[in-house]
């Protein structure tokens, strides 16, 4: 990266496409060897030595995913067409008080969803609808019914480099 205003920038890190966790630069360890991390209050700004080529070595981990599809109520039927229903990733122990990790909206020809670059461990799941869709926000639960009230929401584990299929949504 070239042509840096000298304003303390910090650096973030994402593999498009792959399973790595998007990372921050969050400086050295003890030992000077890069340190990342997920979340970007963890940021350690770049501090940059006037006349001298700073290079910053960079760190990210494997992650997993989780991939799925929306269906009608039938259960068999995708979802198509939809340019405005997405999924949302919560990551936490209690589905009604975790943090927001990231949204992607769904494919809109088949109905599908991939959600990758999740670092290990336990994530729920909501369908947002992100304009003029008739379809509810609902969360995901194991059954594939879908449930409207968070509580009853179901968790999903994420290990590195595996991906947690098959996390439909029925509407």
């Amino acid at each position: 990266i070239t042509n840096i205003a000298e304003n303390n920038p910090t650096i973030y890190a994402q593999v498009q496409g792959g399973m790595y966790v998007p990372e921050w630069y969050a400086g050295e360890d003890v030992n000077g060897s890069p340190v990342s991390s997920p979340r970007c209050e963890d940021a350690v700004p770049i501090v940059f030595s006037n006349g001298s080529n700073n290079s910053i070595d960079f760190v990210v981990a494997l992650g997993g995913s989780i991939s799925g599809a929306l269906f009608m109520s039938d259960g068999s039927t995708a979802i198509t067409g939809q340019t405005n229903l997405g999924v949302n990733v919560w990551k936490g122990n209690n589905p009604c008080d975790a943090e927001h990790i990231m949204g992607r909206l769904i494919n809109p020809a088949d109905g599908t969803f991939l959600l990758n670059g999740l670092e290990p461990g336990q994530y729920y799941l909501r369908v947002f609808n992100n304009g003029d869709s008739h379809y509810i926000e609902e969360h995901w639960d194991a059954s594939s019914q879908s449930v409207r009230n968070c509580a009853d929401a179901d968790p999903i584990t994420v290990t590195v480099s595996q991906t947690a299929s098959g996390k439909n949504f029925q509407r």
